[in-house]
Protein backbone atom coordinates (compact mmCIF):
# COMPACT_ATOMS: atom_id res chain seq x y z
CA UNK A 1 0.00 0.00 0.00
CA UNK A 2 0.93 3.69 0.10
CA UNK A 3 2.44 3.49 3.59
CA UNK A 4 4.69 0.60 2.62
CA UNK A 5 5.82 2.35 -0.55
CA UNK A 6 6.72 5.53 1.32
CA UNK A 7 8.55 3.59 3.99
CA UNK A 8 10.65 1.90 1.32
CA UNK A 9 11.51 5.27 -0.21
CA UNK A 10 12.36 7.00 3.05
CA UNK A 11 14.19 4.37 5.10
CA UNK A 12 15.63 1.92 2.60
CA UNK A 13 18.24 3.75 0.49
CA UNK A 14 20.11 0.57 -0.49
CA UNK A 15 18.51 0.43 -3.92
CA UNK A 16 19.57 4.03 -4.52
CA UNK A 17 23.14 3.29 -3.47
CA UNK A 18 23.38 0.28 -5.76
CA UNK A 19 22.06 2.18 -8.79
CA UNK A 20 24.22 5.27 -8.22
CA UNK A 21 27.34 3.13 -8.54
CA UNK A 22 26.00 0.99 -11.39
CA UNK A 23 28.25 1.57 -14.44
CA UNK A 24 25.19 1.27 -16.70
CA UNK A 25 24.20 4.78 -15.63
CA UNK A 26 27.65 6.34 -15.92
CA UNK A 27 29.82 7.33 -13.01
CA UNK A 28 28.20 8.65 -9.88
CA UNK A 29 31.35 10.68 -9.26
CA UNK A 30 30.31 11.23 -5.66
CA UNK A 31 29.32 8.91 -2.88
CA UNK A 32 27.43 11.79 -1.32
CA UNK A 33 24.36 11.58 -3.55
CA UNK A 34 21.26 10.09 -1.95
CA UNK A 35 19.01 10.08 1.09
CA UNK A 36 20.11 10.87 4.63
CA UNK A 37 18.20 10.51 7.86
CA UNK A 38 14.89 12.45 7.89
CA UNK A 39 15.15 16.20 8.50
CA UNK A 40 18.84 15.96 9.39
CA UNK A 41 20.87 18.11 7.08
CA UNK A 42 24.51 17.18 6.82
CA UNK A 43 27.17 16.96 4.18
CA UNK A 44 26.87 13.60 2.44
CA UNK A 45 29.62 11.06 2.07
CA UNK A 46 31.33 11.83 5.39
CA UNK A 47 30.82 10.83 9.00
CA UNK A 48 32.55 13.92 10.35
CA UNK A 49 33.39 17.54 9.57
CA UNK A 50 34.87 18.30 6.19
CA UNK A 51 37.55 20.80 5.38
CA UNK A 52 36.80 23.53 2.87
CA UNK A 53 39.02 21.76 0.37
CA UNK A 54 37.15 18.48 0.82
CA UNK A 55 33.81 20.20 0.26
CA UNK A 56 34.84 22.03 -2.88
CA UNK A 57 37.20 19.66 -4.64
CA UNK A 58 36.04 18.15 -7.92
CA UNK A 59 35.72 14.36 -8.10
CA UNK A 60 38.84 12.63 -9.39
CA UNK A 61 39.02 12.94 -13.15
CA UNK A 62 36.36 15.64 -13.39
CA UNK A 63 38.20 18.82 -12.43
CA UNK A 64 36.87 21.89 -14.21
CA UNK A 65 33.60 20.37 -15.44
CA UNK A 66 30.49 22.53 -15.37
CA UNK A 67 28.31 22.22 -12.29
CA UNK A 68 31.01 22.50 -9.63
CA UNK A 69 31.69 26.11 -8.71
CA UNK A 70 35.27 27.19 -8.24
CA UNK A 71 34.80 27.82 -4.50
CA UNK A 72 31.73 25.68 -3.83
CA UNK A 73 29.87 28.61 -2.23
CA UNK A 74 26.27 29.66 -2.74
CA UNK A 75 25.44 32.80 -4.67
CA UNK A 76 23.22 35.36 -2.89
CA UNK A 77 20.21 34.18 -4.93
CA UNK A 78 20.92 30.55 -4.07
CA UNK A 79 21.20 31.42 -0.39
CA UNK A 80 17.87 33.26 -0.47
CA UNK A 81 16.19 30.35 -2.25
CA UNK A 82 17.56 27.90 0.31
CA UNK A 83 16.43 30.09 3.22
CA UNK A 84 12.94 30.35 1.70
CA UNK A 85 12.48 26.64 1.08
CA UNK A 86 13.83 25.75 4.52
CA UNK A 87 11.36 28.17 6.11
CA UNK A 88 8.42 26.73 4.14
CA UNK A 89 9.30 23.02 4.01
CA UNK A 90 6.98 22.09 6.88
CA UNK A 91 7.55 18.41 7.61
CA UNK A 92 8.96 17.62 4.16
CA UNK A 93 11.74 15.04 4.00
CA UNK A 94 13.66 17.16 1.49
CA UNK A 95 14.17 20.92 1.38
CA UNK A 96 13.61 20.56 -2.36
CA UNK A 97 14.31 18.27 -5.28
CA UNK A 98 16.25 19.31 -8.37
CA UNK A 99 15.93 18.08 -11.93
CA UNK A 100 19.70 17.62 -12.23
CA UNK A 101 22.91 17.34 -10.21
CA UNK A 102 24.17 20.73 -11.44
CA UNK A 103 21.35 22.48 -9.60
CA UNK A 104 21.74 20.41 -6.43
CA UNK A 105 25.51 20.45 -6.00
CA UNK A 106 26.01 23.98 -4.52
CA UNK A 107 23.38 23.33 -1.85
CA UNK A 108 24.69 19.86 -0.95
CA UNK A 109 28.40 20.67 -1.02
CA UNK A 110 28.30 24.11 0.56
CA UNK A 111 25.29 23.97 2.90
CA UNK A 112 24.83 20.23 3.50
CA UNK A 113 21.16 20.69 2.61
CA UNK A 114 18.73 17.78 2.23
CA UNK A 115 18.32 18.16 -1.53
CA UNK A 116 17.14 15.33 -3.79
CA UNK A 117 18.94 15.41 -7.19
CA UNK A 118 16.72 13.48 -9.60
CA UNK A 119 18.75 11.06 -11.68
CA UNK A 120 21.84 11.24 -9.48
CA UNK A 121 25.19 12.61 -10.61
CA UNK A 122 24.86 11.50 -14.24
CA UNK A 123 21.17 12.34 -14.59
CA UNK A 124 20.44 8.79 -15.73
CA UNK A 125 20.01 6.87 -12.48
CA UNK A 126 16.34 5.76 -12.42
CA UNK A 127 15.70 6.95 -8.86
CA UNK A 128 13.19 7.93 -7.84
CA UNK A 129 10.81 6.42 -10.38
CA UNK A 130 8.15 8.89 -11.55
CA UNK A 131 5.38 7.07 -9.66
CA UNK A 132 7.46 7.04 -6.48
CA UNK A 133 8.19 10.75 -6.82
CA UNK A 134 4.49 11.52 -7.16
CA UNK A 135 3.87 9.53 -3.97
CA UNK A 136 6.52 11.57 -2.16
CA UNK A 137 4.77 14.77 -3.29
CA UNK A 138 1.33 13.48 -2.30
CA UNK A 139 2.64 12.57 1.16
CA UNK A 140 4.22 16.01 1.65
CA UNK A 141 7.78 14.66 1.65
CA UNK A 142 8.72 16.88 -1.33
CA UNK A 143 7.16 20.34 -1.57
CA UNK A 144 9.54 22.19 -3.84
CA UNK A 145 11.35 21.35 -7.07
CA UNK A 146 14.11 23.47 -8.62
CA UNK A 147 14.01 22.91 -12.38
CA UNK A 148 16.29 23.96 -15.22
CA UNK A 149 19.87 23.63 -16.40
CA UNK A 150 21.59 20.70 -18.12
CA UNK A 151 20.83 17.15 -17.01
CA UNK A 152 23.57 15.51 -14.98
CA UNK A 153 27.14 16.79 -15.06
CA UNK A 154 28.75 18.00 -18.29
CA UNK A 155 29.43 15.33 -20.95
CA UNK A 156 28.21 12.49 -18.72
CA UNK A 157 24.61 13.44 -19.44
CA UNK A 158 25.09 14.13 -23.16
CA UNK A 159 22.70 17.08 -22.72
CA UNK A 160 19.68 15.10 -23.93
CA UNK A 161 17.87 13.78 -20.86
CA UNK A 162 17.41 10.54 -22.79
CA UNK A 163 18.84 7.04 -22.86
CA UNK A 164 18.65 4.34 -25.50
CA UNK A 165 15.38 3.26 -23.87
CA UNK A 166 13.87 6.76 -24.08
CA UNK A 167 13.47 9.69 -21.67
CA UNK A 168 15.12 9.24 -18.28
CA UNK A 169 13.12 9.05 -15.07
CA UNK A 170 14.38 12.55 -14.21
CA UNK A 171 13.14 13.91 -17.54
CA UNK A 172 9.69 12.38 -17.06
CA UNK A 173 9.48 13.80 -13.54
CA UNK A 174 10.58 17.24 -14.76
CA UNK A 175 7.83 17.18 -17.41
CA UNK A 176 5.26 16.24 -14.76
CA UNK A 177 6.43 19.03 -12.45
CA UNK A 178 6.19 21.65 -15.22
CA UNK A 179 2.66 20.52 -16.09
CA UNK A 180 1.36 20.01 -12.55
CA UNK A 181 3.11 22.24 -10.01
CA UNK A 182 2.88 25.99 -9.43
CA UNK A 183 5.76 28.28 -10.32
CA UNK A 184 7.22 30.33 -7.47
CA UNK A 185 8.35 33.73 -8.82
CA UNK A 186 11.93 34.55 -7.89
CA UNK A 187 10.68 37.80 -6.37
CA UNK A 188 8.87 35.79 -3.67
CA UNK A 189 12.16 34.68 -2.12
CA UNK A 190 14.10 37.82 -3.06
CA UNK A 191 15.88 36.32 -6.04
CA UNK A 192 16.27 37.33 -9.67
CA UNK A 193 15.07 35.43 -12.72
CA UNK A 194 18.48 35.34 -14.43
CA UNK A 195 21.84 35.21 -12.64
CA UNK A 196 23.86 38.34 -13.44
CA UNK A 197 27.33 36.82 -13.25
CA UNK A 198 27.29 33.05 -12.73
CA UNK A 199 30.59 31.68 -11.39
CA UNK A 200 30.18 28.49 -13.43
CA UNK A 201 28.54 27.75 -16.82
CA UNK A 202 25.99 25.42 -15.21
CA UNK A 203 24.43 28.17 -13.07
CA UNK A 204 21.81 29.09 -15.62
CA UNK A 205 18.35 30.46 -14.92
CA UNK A 206 16.22 27.98 -13.01
CA UNK A 207 12.59 27.89 -11.87
CA UNK A 208 11.31 26.96 -8.42
CA UNK A 209 8.01 25.03 -8.30
CA UNK A 210 5.67 24.36 -5.38
CA UNK A 211 4.09 20.91 -5.61
CA UNK A 212 1.45 19.00 -3.72
CA UNK A 213 -1.60 19.88 -1.63
CA UNK A 214 -2.15 23.58 -1.05
CA UNK A 215 0.24 24.63 -3.79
Amino acid sequence: GLAASLAALLIAPSAWAVQVFNPAYGTSGMGSVGPTTPNRERSRGSSGPQSAGARTASPAGFAGLAGIASDGSLTPDERRLLDYTRAHRGGARYVFATTNWNAASPYILSAGADVLPLGGFSGKVPFPAPADFRRLVAAGQVRYVLAGGPAGLGPLAAGTGNTAAGPTAATRIADWVAATCAKVPASVYGGTDTPAAPPAPARTARTLYRCGPGQ
